[in-house]
């Protein structure tokens, strides 16, 4: 039952993947800048303008638009560009280009940042009327026409036509300072942003449908490996919400905004922790070297530490924590279950090829934040793209562990369904070798007599003791044997018993019904009547009456065997033989 889940995983990746990279598939890049001014025209749908714009860190950062606007335009020149990938930076960052709209057509343009955790940006126009405040946003700054929703900040560029004016940016954050900067269309930019919010829409449509799945099967389970991965994948999808610039900042307080991403992610490294040491039982196996639970235990206390901090300091050390920890974390986990595949095999292999997805994506998300790797769709998306391969080999690692410890489950049980029976066929095969020899004793001592003064009742024993013991050995090998043929030994058997008690046993044996149709145990009910003779006749000097009643109907089969000697208080259960 579980294995039907498997194929909907596989579908859901390739309806992501299909979304990624076919989707979001924009107009052909054409160059529209100079080495000095951004020219927009007709022909522009998006453009990275990055080379443009000059860049400059206010450190004491208490410079205004008016000081920045009054260098020169040769100083600004010698500033270096964008992008700017700078890691942690404290004082506000400020970029700079002249832009000058010579298109004919009357349409807005776009100017976007490629970052969502940018704090506050304000956008300065410098035209020939003086310099002002056009516009402003951010993710913990109320946002100011003519500013656009979106996941990342969008200004709407002003209509000056023909005409050059300066764009000034002034931007804060206590997040990575990742900027880089493109120019496009209202199309361009529409058609972007509905793309990349049927992409985001796809990627947590997926998540939702993963940790719903997992748990149910933790319920139905109780495998608790199911709960951390379904915490993991929640904690990481609101990381992912926050991080991505998904929820919207109206009305929000600012604290939230600082905290929800450091803490979600010290939440991902919480339960991705929990979730390693349960999968793989990390704790529970005396052969690994004791320092790889020992490191994600460390891992799991960190997380702690970087959701406490992330409430407690509202800011950079969480996400400066966050930033060096989660990389180390993803990276440890394939590592971990490379050590781990010889002794955990599939399992192991999923896990490794899992953790790698993630482990790559967050390496290119967090290179490209610190200005190691270039602006693309891998690594500005690279924890995204590596998260969804991630969870959807887990939760199929997941379902396929659960299925083999379902499976070894019913081995165990046909193993000891097994052993029962084996030990059952042992009691009773124990109980023929002690009936067997005893009752073969007390024959023979009576054949020995008779051998000498009646042959030929000797004869006759002889032929049913025979007849006994050839049955005795059909029944250890068949186990199961018609009733009518267990009654007919049963009456061989009282025969021979009766040559040797004469007059002191009377049986009588009345049938109804037909006994051939049911099957029984071979040797079933001769051990009752051999314990009747031995306490109920053998005591006795003048003996006792032994009657078996056996009647079969359609519904059931009953066996009476009664016999008239004194019962087991007369007698000593530990007393001589018979």
């Amino acid at each position: 039952m579980i294995h039907r889940f498997v194929p909907v995983f596989p579908l859901i990746f390739m309806g992501v993947m299909f979304d990624v990279l076919i989707i979001p598939a924009r107009v052909a890049y054409c160059q529209v800048t100079r080495s000095d001014t951004i020219i927009i025209t007709d022909r522009t749908a998006e453009s990275c303008v990055d080379s443009t714009f000059r860049r400059i860190i206010d450190t004491s950062a208490a410079r205004t638009a008016g000081d920045f606007a009054a260098l020169s335009e040769q100083r600004w020149n010698s500033f270096p560009p964008l992008p700017l990938n700078g890691g942690y930076t404290n004082a506000a960052v400020w970029a700079s280009a002249v832009a000058m709209d010579l298109s004919d057509v009357n349409q807005y343009w776009i100017l976007t940042l490629d970052y969502a955790l940018l704090d506050e940006i304000e956008m300065y126009i410098q035209d020939r009327s003086g310099i002002r405040l056009y516009g402003k946003c951010g993710r913990i700054a109320g946002k100011k026409w003519p500013t656009l929703p979106d996941s990342r900040p969008a200004f709407i560029l002003p209509k000056i036509k023909k005409t050059p004016f300066r764009l000034f940016l002034r931007i804060k954050t206590s997040d990575v300072c990742a900027v880089s900067i493109r120019i496009q269309d209202l199309w361009s930019f529409s058609k972007a942003s509905a793309s990349t919010k049927m992409l985001f829409g796809l990627y947590f449509g997926c998540l939702a449908l993963i940790a719903l799945l997992n748990g149910a099967l933790y319920f139905w389970a109780r495998f608790s490996s199911c709960l951390w991965y379904t915490l993991y994948v929640i904690s990481f999808a609101l990381f992912q919400v926050f991080s991505c610039g998904l929820w919207d900042n109206s009305n929000k307080p600012i604290w939230l905004m600082l905290t929800a991403v450091p803490f979600f992610a010290g939440a991902s490294i919480l339960c991705g922790s929990g979730f390693t040491i349960d999968f793989l039982s990390l704790r529970k196996n005396k052969n690994l070297p004791s320092l790889i639970p020992f490191l994600f235990i460390t891992f799991a206390c960190i997380g702690i530490v970087i959701m406490l901090a992330s409430v407690a300091q509202q800011g950079r050390f969480a996400a400066i924590a966050t930033s060096l920890v989660a990389p180390c974390f993803v990276v440890i986990c394939p590592v971990t279950g490379l050590l781990l595949i010889k002794t955990f095999g599939r399992m192991a292999i999923f896990f490794t090829v899992a953790a790698s997805a993630l482990a790559l994506g967050t390496v290119f998300n967090a290179l490209r934040n610190f200005g190691v790797f270039p602006d693309n769709l891998l690594t500005v998306h690279g924890t995204l793209f590596g998260s969804i391969i991630e969870f959807v080999l887990l939760a199929a690692a997941l379902v396929d562990r659960i299925a083999s410890i379902e499976q070894e489950k019913m081995d165990a049980r046909e193993k000891a369904q097994v052993a029962d029976r084996l030990a059952s066929e042992s009691r009773f095969r124990a109980l023929q070798a002690q009936i067997n020899p005893h009752f073969l004793f007390n024959t023979l001592n009576m054949l020995s007599e008779y051998i000498a003064i009646m042959p030929s009742k000797a004869e006759k024993l002889v032929i049913e003791l025979s007849k006994f013991f050839r049955y005795t050995l059909i029944a250890s090998k068949r186990r199961i044997v018609p009733l009518s043929e267990e009654l007919e030994i049963v009456r061989t058997y009282l025969s021979i018993e009766k040559e040797r008690f004469g007059k002191r046993l009377e049986f009588d044996i009345r049938i109804e019904g037909d006994p051939s149709r049911i099957g029984v145990l071979g040797l079933l009910i001769q051990p009752i009547v051999e314990n009747s003779i031995k306490y109920g006749v053998s005591p006795l000097p003048e003996g006792a009456r032994i009657d078996i009643l056996c009647a079969v109907s359609e519904q059931w089969v009953s066996i009476r065997i009664k016999d008239s000697g004194r019962g087991f208080g007369s007698v000593s259960l530990n007393g001589g033989g018979t």
